[in-house]
């Protein structure tokens, strides 16, 4: 269509091969009241133009961090689904942060040492995982123990159940580390 029918459209001036897409407004607009405002609403509608529609000047570490720590916690390929949801090629998000003077893996590493240190703080939940995590453990331990060696073949279901329950060990935060701060929080220290 010609420009003409866009600027009627819009009522406004339309500009064309810009290097981004973007719609301004005039200030006046966002002090308008909105009715009924839904602020649960607001809060997603908000985070997702912020995730799909950044600013052109927004570091692409930024984004990346903000997409790791909302999916940290589903595990999977994670610098896949970071590149995906950015709309780019693993590879393209890689050589961006090598730009910036990043990786993806000290970004994601950065994320899940804030995460193990909100954990630490916690008073309570680091506690309640260690005793869930032994009391698992020592479950599925009996379990293996009751069916014998042969539990511990790679075909029989307590095997991988062993190898999962096991796992959280190593998941922040950590027995020991958890332990100290606990002991730590007790003593005053």
């Amino acid at each position: 269509s010609p420009v003409a029918t866009y600027r009627q459209h819009f009522g406004s001036t339309v500009y064309f091969g810009q290097p981004y897409n973007a719609l301004f407004l005039d200030a006046r607009d966002e002090a308008l009241p909105i009715s009924g405002r839904n602020s649960q609403l607001y809060e997603l509608a908000t985070k997702y133009i912020d995730v799909e529609f950044p600013r052109p000047e927004t570091l692409i570490s930024a984004r990346v961090r903000s997409l790791v720590a909302q999916q940290l916690s589903g595990g999977g390929r994670l610098h896949l689904e970071v590149a995906a949801a950015l709309g780019m090629h693993p590879r393209t998000l890689q050589r961006r942060l090598r730009e910036e003077g990043m990786s993806f893996e000290a970004i994601r590493d950065e994320v899940r040492r804030e995460a193990a240190l909100r954990y630490l703080n916690q008073t309570r939940l680091p506690l309640i995982k260690i005793q869930i995590a032994r009391s698992a453990i020592a479950a599925v331990n009996t379990a293996v123990a009751s069916v014998g060696n042969f539990g511990l073949t790679r075909h029989q279901p307590f095997e991988k159940l062993l190898r999962d329950v096991l796992c959280v060990r190593v998941h922040p935060p950590q027995e020991d580390a958890a332990l100290l701060a606990a002991g730590r929080r007790l003593l005053g220290q």
